[in-house]
């Protein structure tokens, strides 16, 4: 793993450049997938692209690997409930 190309997405992210990081962090964790805050920054970046179920995977990818981090288990809850929510919209739309 490299740590240029982690700082390379985390500088994404920072500028607003969620995809481009997404992207960066896809390869990272491929190459290190026991990475835990390689799934946080991956998480991050799906959650600003708004792809929820992607978000929740990686939320949960670091969670299994550090199950005591706050963060991850914080974001499994939110991803969980902005699916939630957005089934619910999609349930309620339909039924228009």
């Amino acid at each position: 793993m490299s740590v240029a190309r982690i700082e390379e997405a985390f500088a994404l992210l920072e500028r607003g450049e969620a995809g481009p990081a997404a992207e960066v962090l896809a390869r990272v964790l491929v190459e290190a997938p026991g990475y835990a805050p390689g799934y946080v920054l991956y998480a991050r970046a799906c959650e600003t692209l708004h792809r929820w179920p992607e978000a929740l995977a990686q939320w949960q990818n670091a969670a299994l690997l550090m199950p005591t981090l706050d963060v991850a288990r914080e974001g499994v809850l939110r991803a969980t409930r902005v699916m939630a929510a957005l089934q619910a919209l999609d349930a309620r739309t339909a039924m228009r």
